[in-house]
């Protein structure tokens, strides 16, 4: 469908409007507008929790709403959002306590502090001498005889030759281990940047390093939009099992808080995220575990069996992040059942 076919809807007093197809849940539209709704029942209608006014608009009461709220406030236009479906362009009224306590409880750490690191990401500036009768060794192994013995992939090998060339053989060399992940221009030795980012249930907190000097360069934070989904990883996995799509929409609710919270990292340091290179990502096993788009259905029921055990690498463009298209994210090692990355990485 297109934009002529979507409906608008408003939320106060944020304000923050949205744009949703007829059908679509008005708390999934919530979510989208970046408020986020108490849903300690994941969804079901059992709660109460998510209780919002229509404004206006069209908006008849669901067989839960009438069994959960009394008939004044059904009267006064209230209905519970995980159980309205959009028809018709609304404005609803978000009472405060309907809104997810995190979302105003978010703490992050002072940025400025130092640590040790040990990256995985290193530069290499390097000027070669252009080739000649006498030395006209291909244009790989003259790379090589530099920055040592690495494994070049193919996208890199096409721009090798325009690379130098245009370059007057000089530039940067991005390796992360024996592999060279980019060619970039001039000496950018001295520029690079980790996030390291603890997923929790609700808040996704996110710390920029220098990974050349270890500085620790801005802490920014948002609240976790998968507690659209319910309060915590039961509910979640609960929703798994009984909607084939709610996978794919928990991994993207994760993966936009991530892209969020580097896009603020960014802006906070003055920082191009084109030079992040290494994500670290710790938490809890399911979270991780949606986070990678993998079922976790199994963390559910005894024996709460994982997805994966040792530590995972994944390009960053796989996951759409916002960073180094040669960027690679790290997912932290899980111990067992729902002891994952964030006990690992204390």
């Amino acid at each position: 469908m297109n934009k002529q076919n979507e409906i608008k809807v408003t939320f106060q007093p944020s304000g923050r409007s949205v744009f949703a197809l007829p059908g679509t849940l008005l708390l999934e539209a919530a979510g989208r507008a970046g408020v986020a709704l108490q849903t300690p029942c994941g969804g079901r209608g059992t709660c109460g929790k998510c209780r919002v006014r229509i404004v206006s608009g069209e908006c008849p009461p669901s067989a839960a709403d009438l069994q959960a709220l009394s008939a004044e406030q059904v009267q006064q236009g209230y209905r519970l959002a995980c159980r309205t479906y959009i028809v018709g362009p609304l404005t609803v009224e978000i009472p405060a306590e309907s809104l997810f306590g995190g979302a105003q409880q978010i703490l992050t750490s002072h940025a400025g502090r130092s640590a040790v690191l040990n990256p995985v990401i290193r530069k290499t500036y390097f000027h070669l001498d252009p080739p000649s009768r006498d030395s006209a060794v291909s244009d790989v192994e003259r790379l090589k005889s530099v920055i040592g013995e690495v494994t070049i992939p193919f996208h890199l090998l096409q721009k090798l030759a325009g690379f130098l060339r245009g370059q007057n053989w000089q530039g940067t060399a991005v390796l992360a281990g024996k592999r060279l992940i980019g060619l970039e221009a001039g000496d950018t030795s001295a520029t690079a940047y980790g996030v390291a980012f603890d997923l929790g249930t609700t808040t996704v907190v996110g710390t920029l390093f220098d990974l050349v000097s270890g500085q620790e360069k801005a802490v920014a934070s948002t609240m976790n939009p998968q507690v659209s989904f319910g309060d915590d990883v039961i509910s979640r996995i609960s929703r798994i099992r009984e909607n084939d799509g709610a996978l794919a929409q928990l991994q993207q609710s994760a993966l936009t808080a991530i892209r969020s919270v580097i896009q603020k990292l960014g802006e906070q340091a003055s920082v191009d995220t084109r030079h992040i290179y290494e994500v670290a990502i710790a938490g809890n096993s399911t979270m991780q575990q949606l986070l990678c788009g993998l079922d976790s259905s199994a963390l559910g029921e005894v024996p709460f069996v994982q997805a994966f055990s040792s530590a995972l690498t994944i390009s960053a463009q796989t996951l759409g992040l916002p960073v180094n298209p040669g960027g690679e994210v790290y997912i932290f090692p899980q111990i067992g059942g729902f002891v994952g990355g964030d006990t690992v990485a204390g």
